[in-house]
């Protein structure tokens, strides 16, 4: 009986080491073809990139979640660059739904739909991503929009939801409230916004010109 248990043992052992072995190079195999897709993408052949990825994406293997995502990143944005968006707003639809908080997804997905023409469902998409992550670039893209369809009144609304904090995206709206007040020709409140604006982002190039400008139209 202590032979057989013996044996088992050591059966059960092989298939464990037979199954990692596998499982590796099913991994090195997936990071290889990952490896030649990003090339063709930085070459902007979109398609031999798609071809790849789809390949590496059909690999599977237990270590390989974090990289799957990053390729269908990628793949999404290759389908985006071929202007594809169908396509690419369904990788991005799927990977929302693995990372619910992930606020690149909901941007992309957005852009895709803005870049389709679809200005009214890349709002609904914003204002999703908006609502899931609290992220301000969200409002930041949907007051673009508003800008060009110049309703600067939604614009404003906006802008001033997102100009709370401090961080980036913060900046970017208060850097979108002097566009919102310079197209709508109120260049006063245009150049205060923008010399607060300088004052505490004193080394943004494109605000010191914007500010030399509205100082001229005062």
């Amino acid at each position: 009986m202590g032979k057989l248990v013996r044996i088992l043992a050591l059966l059960a052992l092989v298939a464990i080491i037979a199954t990692g072995f596998i499982q590796w190079n099913a991994y090195q195999t997936k990071k290889e073809l990952r490896a030649d897709a990003l090339l063709y993408f930085k070459e902007e052949d979109y398609t031999k990139t798609i071809g790849y990825l789809e390949k590496a994406l059909k690999v599977k293997c237990l270590f390989g979640g974090n990289i799957d995502r990053d390729m269908q990143c990628y793949l999404a944005e290759s389908y985006l660059d071929m202007d594809d968006y169908e396509k690419a707003e369904q990788i991005y639809q799927k990977l929302q739904k693995k990372e619910p908080s992930n606020a690149l997804y909901y941007l992309q997905e957005g852009v895709c739909s803005k870049a389709s023409g679809d200005y009214e469902q890349a709002m609904e998409i914003f204002q999703k991503g908006w609502e899931k992550t609290r992220d301000p670039a969200f409002l930041s893209r949907i007051c673009e929009i508003y800008i060009e369809q110049k309703e600067y009144d939604k614009a404003l609304d906006y802008a001033r939801q997102g100009m709370n904090g401090g961080d980036t995206a913060g900046a970017e709206l208060m850097y979108e409230l002097i566009i919102i007040y310079e197209k709508s020709e109120d260049y006063d409140k245009a150049y205060e916004a923008a010399k607060e604006y300088c004052d505490l982002y004193p080394d943004d190039e494109r605000a010191r010109k914007e500010l030399i400008f509205l100082s001229s139209r005062i």
